[in-house]
């Protein structure tokens, strides 16, 4: 069964651009491997972040 309203929610958007992309890949994932190294080098690899 459809929840009301279900029916008027939209779909996701378009996934981001790489100009978007660009700063959480480089500087957002810089500064998360401080505290969350593991995290880091999990979600973006090519950020060279270590566990």
């Amino acid at each position: 069964m459809i929840p009301d309203g279900a029916r008027d929610v939209m779909s996701t958007t378009a996934p981001p651009d790489a100009a978007t992309l660009a700063p959480l890949r480089g500087r957002v994932a810089q500064e998360l491997a401080e505290t969350y190294p593991r995290f880091v080098a999990r979600v973006f690899p090519q950020a060279g972040a270590t566990a």
